[in-house]
């Protein structure tokens, strides 16, 4: 009798344990972004694909960058071109010239040139190898030499010092009809920084941050005859909320906003490492905390999922650490990215859902993550908010000055790119002005800064009173049609109205402790569980076995 009891006991077991391993392979239809594509193809030509000096990935940035005016965008380098190409099925081409050397003599270089003297479409040639081109004379165009003496760039009638002597290439215009778009001083000489001549566009100098960067990213509205633009934005994110922040610092920062009528987003940790014990504090042990999110939301926050933990094993601590990047040994993470990714997105949406908050964007802790990762989270989310790690080596990051959509990384790409607020940097204010007013040259620019909780709430006052000053539009995440959709759950907005699906018994599934571990390690805990189980099964079968045999030899 003992022994049926066991055996229905454990079938019931394996069951519930069962339905519980399935339930995180449900999958509901997706919602489409809406996203408007240009019909430009562009081909990037380049020499050599990372920046020499730095950790940058040259080719990657481009590419994104390139994606503000194309979704088509195909690369080629150098040293696979040959006249086979049909060049004239894009619009666009861009040739990068990273390496002093790499644009010569040889058969490629000569087979490029050749090709581009009879192109009807609109060359954009950045940095060395100009002089090729230049030397068939299509162009009254005169390749001069190099220089490191430039102190200041100007453009549409401002001037902007620059404090490191790069090196330029120097063009001089033979045709008083080509278009100067911005130039360059030495102090006793003024020559082109960007020239336009027939369907050639020429940046003497391949720059990927300050000024320059920003005066080409400008220069590509002229480039892609872009004629329309809409006015600048820029938002505002409170930053690294968890479940250890102050409540009322939260519940006075969305007061002071909601009375200005300024929208702002929330960077939610949805999972706190007490880093003396190891334990996971989720939003649910913190009701307090949740309210004051709750009212955020209520008071025109919209909820950025910023991560599961902020933080990667148990040596770092949550909103310090890394989490999808090794920040100790500066190199990517050595898990599978696409289970790795899926599981903390799913265990943070779950712990907010739990709770009744709903994001609709993410951000990578420190902006750091692979491209693996990018791509794999943009599968499930519509919007991502923060800076760029370029590539996959080293921890290096880079900003935008205008919302990029349609990339192989992100579906939409909204910039920070003005800073934080830092009371211990006693420049922090003239940074962000500094950074402010690089970006307004960009026409069409968006971007923003964001500001931690625990801060004296006057420094967000005076950065905002500022911004106002500067007649600047804030931006609502909800004016976008966001999405998020991962297995069980999908949620979207439509304006302000939040509309999500999930698995409703998602609510008692959260509520176990297992919610506090990652999926993978989930299954290995049931796993464990069933292994055991089976073993006691065949101990207790074993057990009542032997005492039947002695009964029935009694």
């Amino acid at each position: 009798m003992m022994f049926k009891i066991f055996n229905k006991s454990l079938l019931k077991l394996v069951v519930v344990l069962s339905i519980v391993l399935t339930i995180s392979n449900f999958s509901l239809s997706s919602y489409a972004s809406e996203i408007t594509s240009s019909t430009d193809k562009v081909l990037i030509i380049y020499d050599s694909k990372k920046e020499t000096a730095y950790n940058r990935d040259i080719l990657n940035i481009m590419r994104t960058l390139l994606g503000r005016f194309s979704s088509d965008i195909e690369l080629l380098k150098l040293s696979n071109y040959d006249g086979e190409i049909n060049k004239n099925y894009y619009s666009h081409i861009f040739i990068l010239g990273i390496n002093e050397n790499s644009y010569n003599n040889d058969k490629n270089t000569k087979n490029l040139i050749s090709s581009l003297n009879s192109y009807k479409g609109t060359i954009c040639w950045l940095g060395y190898g100009i002089e090729n081109l230049l030397e068939h004379k299509k162009y009254n165009l005169d390749y001069v030499g190099k220089t490191n003496n430039i102190v200041s760039v100007n453009y549409r009638g401002k001037s902007y010092n620059l404090d490191e002597h790069y090196v330029f290439n120097i063009v001089e215009s033979k045709d008083t009809s080509n278009k100067v778009i911005g130039s360059i001083n030495d102090t006793l000489n003024k020559y082109p920084y960007i020239i336009n001549d027939k369907n050639l566009f020429y940046v003497s100098k391949l720059d990927l941050d300050g000024v320059l960067f920003y005066i080409f990213c400008d220069s590509l509205n002229d480039i892609f005859n872009i004629k329309t633009f809409d006015k600048g934005r820029i938002f505002v994110r409170i930053e690294d909320v968890h479940a250890f922040r102050e409540p009322k610092n939260l519940v006075e920062i969305a007061d002071y906003l909601s009375s200005k009528n300024i929208p702002f987003t929330i960077a939610l940790i949805p999972a706190y490492v007490n880093p003396k014990n190891h334990k996971v504090i989720t939003l649910s042990e913190s009701p307090e905390i949740v309210k004051a999110i709750k009212y955020m939301q209520d008071k025109g926050g919209t909820v950025i999922l910023h991560g599961y933990t902020h933080q990667y094993k148990k040596e770092e601590v949550s909103g310090e650490g890394y989490e999808f990047w090794d920040g100790k040994k500066d190199e990517p993470l050595k898990e599978n990215m696409k289970i790795f990714v899926k599981d903390r997105v799913l265990n943070g949406l779950r712990v907010c859902i739990e709770n009744g908050i709903y994001p609709l964007a993410f951000e990578a802790p420190h902006y750091a993550m692979e491209s693996e990762g990018y791509k794999e989270l943009k599968k499930y989310f519509s919007t991502y908010i923060g800076q760029h790690q370029n590539n996959d080596k080293k921890f290096s990051t880079n900003t935008y000055p205008y919302i990029i959509r349609d990339t192989e990384e992100f579906n939409i790409f909204i910039p920070e790119n003005l800073g934080y607020i830092d009371p211990e940097d006693k420049f922090t204010f003239q940074n962000i002005k500094e950074n402010l007013d690089k970006l307004s040259i960009v026409r069409g620019f968006s971007g923003g800064f964001f500001f931690h909780s625990y801060l004296n709430i006057e420094y967000l006052k005076n950065t905002i009173e500022y911004l106002e000053k500067q007649n600047i539009e804030f931006m609502n995440l909800r004016d976008f049609n966001n999405w998020v959709k991962v297995d069980e759950i999908q949620i979207r907005n439509n304006g302000d109205e939040i509309i999500v699906n999930y698995d409703k018994d998602l609510d008692e599934l959260t509520k176990s402790d297992t919610r506090f571990k990652s999926i993978s390690n989930i299954s290995k805990v049931l796993i464990f569980i069933v292994s055991i189980s089976v073993l006691i099964f065949v101990i207790i079968f074993i057990y009542f076995k032997r005492i039947d045999k002695k009964k029935f030899l009694k």
